[in-house]
Parts: structure tokens; sequence; C-alpha cells
């Protein structure tokens, strides 16, 4: 016991401090008692720390909340594909149990973003369903930030915009499908069908379905259909139509050939008998009404001399641009009548 006078328990010399000498004192007059002191210390200490374990066991949504805004979590990617342009899913394992809305929602979400990166594999336009996608992606992150912290979510917005992006999808593979099919019955359609205004329609139908507004290509599509359908209508109607005068010539020809024999040579005789006397008359004819014609352009060009000297009603532009043309008239005629005239002279 000399030895170890003077020190505290475990060694210690004794504190020069006042606060030390007090401390130093009251266990040198009464150990037990700062033995029983401390212990009680360390049990409340223990208490506190249950305590607070318990309230973090009572709420593991917050626990996790907590974990992922640390970024203490384990992230996989769901998506199909490393689209860019795409919100990857990220899976969170943490010790909460979410709703049966999140599981459905996170379910879709996994399966829509699967579909677009398949229809961007596909070469067919998918920038509507990935919008669509983003926004149900977004609403969904916020909905289980909700939920892990023990509040009300809603994801119907995003499955409303899930079940918008599965109609985009498969209206977008249709209309592709129904492209291609309108391609074929263009390659197999009736020779003598006009399609020029179907293959118009075609083309506008593609440029829709590739700048994504399907339901303007299914229009175009179907408008496409009908005119091709009018064009081959019309196609077997002309046919129709042709087939019957041909029928119906042949027909006359078989039943009165006779007669048009003896109409055709009775014509020959007639015009080499009468040849002179026909082209002479033709030429008169001719000379006349060439004459006739003048008289009109003459008449005319009067007319337009009075409205524009005498009335003022004609401008300077309109004046030129007739009188310019009605005298070529005059000379084209006034250049045939002296050939008319010659050839009247040698028949």
């Amino acid at each position: 016991m000399d030895k170890i006078k003077g020190r505290l328990p475990g060694g210690c010399a004794p504190a020069k401090s006042k606060l030390g000498q007090n401390i130093y004192n009251a266990y040198s007059s009464n150990p037990p008692m700062l033995y029983r002191r401390l212990l009680c210390f360390l049990f409340v200490l223990m208490l506190a720390a249950g305590a607070v374990h318990a309230a973090d066991a009572d709420n593991p949504g917050m626990r996790a909340y907590c974990e992922r805004l640390l970024g203490v979590n384990s992230t996989a990617n769901a998506s199909a594909g490393s689209d860019t342009n795409i919100t990857p899913i990220q899976v969170v394992v943490v010790n909460v149990t979410f709703g049966a809305s999140h599981n459905q929602t996170l379910a879709k979400l996994i399966s829509a973003n699967a579909s677009i990166s398949k229809m961007r594999q596909d070469g067919l336009p998918s920038q509507n369903a990935a919008d669509s996608y983003a926004l149900a992606k977004q609403w969904f992150d916020g909905q289980e930030a909700i939920e892990l912290a023990e509040g009300r979510p809603n994801y119907n917005f995003a499955l409303q915009k899930l079940s918008e992006i599965d109609g985009l999808v498969q209206g977008t593979y249709q209309v592709n499908d129904d492209l291609k099919a309108l391609a074929d019955r263009l390659a197999s359609a009736d020779p003598g069908a006009d399609l020029a205004a179907t293959k118009s329609l075609l083309a506008d139908a593609t440029q829709e379905f590739n700048d994504g507004r399907i339901d303007k290509a299914k229009a175009l599509i179907n408008q496409a259909y009908d005119e091709v359908t009018n064009a081959e209508s019309q196609a077997v109607h002309s046919r129709t139509i042709g087939e019957s005068a041909r029928r119906t010539v042949e027909n006359f020809i078989a039943d009165n050939w006779r007669a048009i024999v003896y109409v055709a040579a009775a014509a020959l005789v007639v015009f080499f008998l009468f040849q002179k006397q026909i082209r002479k008359l033709l030429a008169n004819a001719r000379l006349k009404s060439l004459i006739r014609e003048r008289g009109v352009i003459e008449s005319m060009l009067k007319s337009l001399q009075k409205d524009y000297f005498e009335k003022k009603t004609v401008t300077d532009l309109t004046y030129r641009v007739k009188t310019k043309k009605y005298g070529d008239i005059i000379r084209n005629i006034n250049r045939q009548l002296p050939l008319l005239k010659e050839e009247l002279k040698r028949i």
C-alpha cells in the first residue's frame, strides 16, 4: 500500500489542478462512491444509445432515404442497353418495404425503358416515347422519396405516362408494318393504274412517321389505300370501255364489211374524178376564211385606236402590246393570201 500511496487507481499520478485535487480527495475519503457514480454515468450512456437505435429501427424509411442522400446504396442499371438519352432505373437496396403502387410503377418503368431502347435499335422514331419516359421517371423519383420519408405518394401521373408509352410503342410498330404493307401493295398494283398520287401520299406518310407524328402517318396511309383502290378501279373501267369499243367496231366491220368496201371504193372514184374541183373548193374556202379573219382583226385594231386616242381608256402599254399582236396576225394573213390565189390559178 505504501507503493501506491498518493496515486489514483490505474497508476495515475494525482492531478495538480484544483479540480483534480478535489477528485483525489473525494476518492481518498470514499472510493466506493466514485465507482458508483462512474457506473451510473456509463449506464445512462448505454440507455441513450439504445433509445437512438430503437428510434432508428422504428423508422427504416427515413434511414434508407438518408443513406440514399448520402450515397450509401447499391445501384443497378435496369435499362436494356446504354442509351444516354434515357435516365436509367436505380434500384436502391435498403431495408424498407415499398407499396404495391411503387413496385408496379418501377416494373413498368423498366419495361418502358427496354421498349424504347429496342425501338432505337430497330431504327424507329422514339423521341415522343422518350419524352414521356423522362416525365414518368422524374415523377417516380419524387414520389419514391416521399414514400421513403413515410409520406403518402401518388404514382398515378407516372402510370399515365407509362400507359402512353405503351400506346406509342405499339402504334409505332403498327404504322411501320402498315408502311411496309402499303409499299408491297403498290408494287403489286394494276400496271395500268395511275399511282402518282398514291406514291406521293406514301412519301408524305413516311416523312410524318419519321418525325414522330404517328396519327398523321396513319391518316395518310388510309388515304393512300383509298387512292390506289380508286386508281385501279379507273384503270379497270378504262380497259372495259376500250374493250367494249373495240368489240363494237369489230362486230360492225364483221357485219358490214361489204358496205364499207363499196363506200370506200365509191369515195376513191369520186376523189379521182373530181379531184381538181375538190381542191379548188377547199382553196376558195380557206381564202374566204382568211379574208374574214383579217377584217375582224382590222375592226378590233380600229376600236383599239379609238379607245386610245379619243376615249383615253387604254394605257400606253396595253396599246403597244395589242397593236403589235394585231399587226403580226394581219401580216401573217397577208402572206398567205397571195399563195392561195396562186394555187387557185394552177388548179
